[in-house]
């Protein structure tokens, strides 16, 4: 299943990047590849259990999860660029 030019504008147009149409031929051939790549990697036979299963729990001891204190609003927007009401003010990313 190869990539189309279309869905390469498409994940552009995503990602708000704006690209050149001349780069568009060589972003589909790379994706493409690198989709292939992927493909080949999941045929793979991988011997090792998935995570949650059975036996996979790794090695290393992990702390108990306990409730805590967090730090509050006034220290959490401490060090925000731009902050409103209590809350963190961040550029609107998508469009209407």
């Amino acid at each position: 299943m190869a990539i189309e030019p279309s869905e390469v504008r498409h994940i552009a147009e995503l990602a708000g990047l704006e690209i050149e149409e001349t780069t568009v031929t060589s972003l589909t051939r790379e994706l493409g590849t690198i989709l292939e790549y992927v493909r080949t990697l999941e045929s793979l036979d991988d011997p090792s259990p998935e995570m949650g299963e059975p036996g996979s729990e790794p090695d290393s001891q992990l702390r108990e999860d306990a409730p805590r204190e967090g730090a509050g609003s006034a220290a959490a927007l401490a060090n925000a660029a731009e902050g409103a009401l209590g809350h963190f003010r961040v550029p609107r990313v998508l469009r209407e």
